[in-house]
């Protein structure tokens, strides 16, 4: 009955209330769940949005599930893929084979799995290197490294873990000293526009809930002195909501009392955070999504969760009017908690649709679509935006800096825009930064934004030589892709056969036959095999072990050019006698 009284009388002094027939809820047949992960992506490349479902189907059972989305209709694909509660199941094209891959967390005892997909058959890849951990682990992917391959953070039973992607699969634990967190939320994100991934988390770290954010520099990880309230059990993400060209933060949770709390944070630049004050819905065991509902060209927001203080449990969508200014323009939706709620096209209409999982007010897991009307009323149906021009290159060594103009979008502001970046070995190969998009007419895999956020620029390091081709694609507040820009190509070119640099590693035996040994200091980022005119013959990509095939190689003189991890680069000549 409270509950009723307030909204009747928020109603009352609001004229921003959107009509009910605006949301359409839909009859989809997806389970129901709580405790739950949500993760749209188009696993099979069909042009549609399918979903990626966790969570508690009852107070005593899990499951989990790959919806197929047809056209707007949805039934099970019948997919084999582990039962899951309180973790995270995300999409990631981490072999870059151009379909969607599944990263799970926090399965039975704590089990971390990747699947890969193979032509829309789903199999686990048993030798990952990622370690194990809670059964509340969650993960991200992000290419903190700049090295153009997915990388992945996990946070659960108060252990961090940050995981760099070696290649071939193989992921291997970057250690520095980072807070060990339960009950966490982890978000990569570029926050200062340097192009490269920072990553904040917030969470449970032993004495209490804290927030922390980690900046990323050429020496590694820093903690940044950014001191904002500490909460868990709740949810966290970044979006550029007032259009300055920067991203911004939404924060909901516990804190160190049980009191649940929502928090924006307008971000000023120079590590300057503002917190709004805004009486938003006070929402722990929560969930929040940032989207363009009425595609006005800025980013609204739809929150669920519990208000611990006055024991309701609600969902609202909140509308951006600009100036700092939210304004709750639908309140009747099913309200959950121990959630987790997404805004989608999944229609492909034109306008991102609200997805809410979690446990309702009678305490029962449920799954709710609703299907935005709103452009047949007084908004329009978003359109495309522009591919971006004018890019450009610049290579230092085995470092490229890649950059562009701004894009632009029908409502969109351009400094806001996100953008995609895709980079690789062969025109129609983009190997080394994968899109998860298609890189003809520029149809999104996954509905997020751009991978190098509202970044013009992007930064590439310790690229082998070669010739790579790259192009960029611009998304908009509505999570709508443009087709990518014209594609360019550069070339990097560092092997001087005539010059041996300070020789720190062994290569063995000699002469080799079929095999080579390097004996090194440093752990091996890539090896490059040379003729003695300066060919390239062979290359041998993130190697997980010191001992390398060269059965393929004849007789004669070569160079072995030797990347570390701590950037050194050794040539190195060597005889191959069959």
């Amino acid at each position: 009955m409270r509950k009723h009284i307030l909204l009747i009388l928020f109603a009352l002094a609001t004229p921003y209330l959107i009509n009910a027939q605006d949301f359409t809820p839909i009859s989809t047949g997806i389970q129901g769940v709580w405790k739950s992960s949500i993760d749209w992506g188009d696993y099979d490349n069909d042009g549609d949005l399918d979903l990626l479902l966790c969570g508690g189907i009852n107070t005593s059972a899990k499951a989990s599930f790959i919806y197929n989305n047809n056209n707007g209709e949805f039934e099970d694909s019948g997919i084999s893929i582990p039962a899951m509660i309180n973790g995270s199941a995300t999409w990631g094209d981490v072999d870059g084979d151009k379909d969607l891959d599944i990263l799970m967390t926090g399965l039975l005892d704590g089990e971390t799995v990747l699947f890969l997909n193979e032509n829309g058959s789903f199999s686990e890849h048993p030798s990952s290197g990622i370690s194990n951990m809670g059964e509340t682990t969650v993960s991200e992917w992000g290419d903190f490294d700049n090295d153009g391959d997915l990388d992945v953070a996990l946070a659960g039973d108060y252990i961090t873990h940050i995981y760099e992607n070696q290649g071939n699969l193989n992921f291997s634990l970057y250690s520095f000293n980072i807070i060990g967190l339960n009950n966490a939320t982890l978000r990569w994100v570029d926050y200062d526009n340097d192009g490269d991934l920072d990553l904040s988390m917030q969470g449970h770290d032993g004495t209490g809930p804290h927030f922390y954010l980690y900046k990323n520099t050429p020496e590694g990880f820093v903690e940044t002195t950014i001191n904002f309230l500490g909460l868990m059990s709740g949810d966290m993400q970044w979006a550029d909501y007032d259009n300055d060209g920067d991203m911004d933060l939404i924060r909901c949770g516990f804190d160190d009392n049980l009191v649940g709390h929502t928090i924006i944070y307008r971000n000023d630049g120079q590590e300057r955070f503002k917190n709004l004050g805004l009486s938003l819905q006070e929402a722990a065991t929560s969930s929040a999504a940032w989207g363009d509902i009425d595609n006005d060209g800025d980013l609204d927001l739809l929150i669920s969760g519990r208000c611990v203080g006055c024991g309701v449990i609600a969902t609202n969508i909140y509308r951006n009017k600009g100036n700092d200014e939210f304004v709750t323009v639908y309140n009747s939706m099913t309200d959950v908690q121990r959630c987790a709620v997404s805004l989608v096209d999944f229609d492909n209409d034109g306008d991102v649709d609200p997805f809410i999982t979690g446990e309702n007010s009678t305490g029962n897991p449920v799954s709710h679509l609703y299907r935005n009307s709103l452009n047949s009323n007084d908004f329009h149906t978003n359109s495309n935006p522009e591919a971006p021009t004018n890019l450009q290159v610049e290579v230092s060594g085995n470092d490229v800096v890649l950059s562009w103009d701004a894009a632009t979008d029908d409502y969109t502001p351009e400094s806001s825009l996100t953008y995609n970046l895709c980079v690789g070995t062969s025109p129609d190969a983009y190997d080394l930064i994968v899109p998860m998009a298609d890189i003809v007419d520029g149809t999104r895999y996954i509905s997020r934004h751009g991978n190098t956020s509202t970044s013009r620029s992007w930064n590439l390091n310790d690229i082998a030589d070669g010739t790579y081709y790259w192009a960029v694609q611009t998304i908009d507040h509505g999570f709508k892709g443009s087709t990518f820009s014209h594609g360019e190509s550069f070339t990097i070119n560092t092997i001087d056969v005539s010059h041996n640099e300070t020789q720190r590693s062994l290569l063995y035996p000699v002469p080799a036959t079929n095999s080579l040994h390097i004996e090194s200091n440093e752990n091996l980022k890539s090896v490059e095999i040379y003729t003695i005119s300066g060919t390239m013959i062979k290359r041998f990509e993130k190697p997980s072990t010191n001992q390398f095939n060269i059965s393929d190689i004849d007789t004669g003189i070569y160079f072995a050019r030797i990347y570390k991890k701590n950037k050194a680069i050794e040539n190195i000549k060597f005889m191959v006698l069959k």
